[in-house]
């Protein structure tokens, strides 16, 4: 089974973006938690492990936040905050000196993946109708439903959200 791989922005999806306003560097335990930090990374977690151990094993998770450019930030650091399940999974950071895409498209080209798919509340930062991409709210972001069904529909069948949809609508408008 090929390797998908979930690249996660941090800010607005696994928490609201008012929690790190006016932070310029790793969030040390009290900060992290006085700011309620990855407050949504639950919902993840509860999708993760609601889903076989050969789909979880075969769904890697890579950052493509702002994160990036924090100073102090190290992968162990990361896993963390992320907890156990979702910590083991977690392969890195895209590259720091790329807009966000690029560096999506930069590490799917290292590391040969081709199935994936992009959690954001920045949808600027992408190409328009990227299907890839999941925008969520930055007031809701993980806790949304549709976000989390989503991701759950992406991981259980490897498919895009929609694009079975998608290939139906065709086939019946071809017939």
């Amino acid at each position: 089974m090929q390797q998908k791989i979930l690249f996660l922005d941090f800010d607005g999806p696994l928490h609201p973006t008012s929690a790190i306003q006016g932070l310029h560097s790793a969030p040390d335990e009290r900060i992290f938690s006085a700011r309620n930090l990855f407050c949504w990374a639950h919902h993840l977690e509860t999708i993760f492990t609601s889903l076989p151990e050969t789909q979880r094993q075969n769904t890697l998770i890579a950052a493509h936040s702002s994160w990036r450019r924090l100073a102090g930030l190290s992968q162990p650091l990361i896993r963390q905050y992320l907890g156990p399940n979702l910590g083991r999974q977690y392969i890195g950071m895209t590259r720091p000196d790329l807009p966000r895409w690029e560096s999506i498209q930069d590490m799917c080209n290292r590391g040969g993946f081709e199935n994936f798919l992009i959690v954001d509340d920045a949808v600027e930062e992408f190409p328009a109708d990227l299907p890839q991409l999941v925008v969520c709210d930055p007031l809701l972001g993980l806790s949304d439903h549709k976000v989390q069904n989503a991701i759950r529909e992406w991981m259980a069948s490897g498919e895009i959200p929609g694009e079975r949809e998608k290939k139906q609508r065709r086939l019946v408008s071809a017939s």
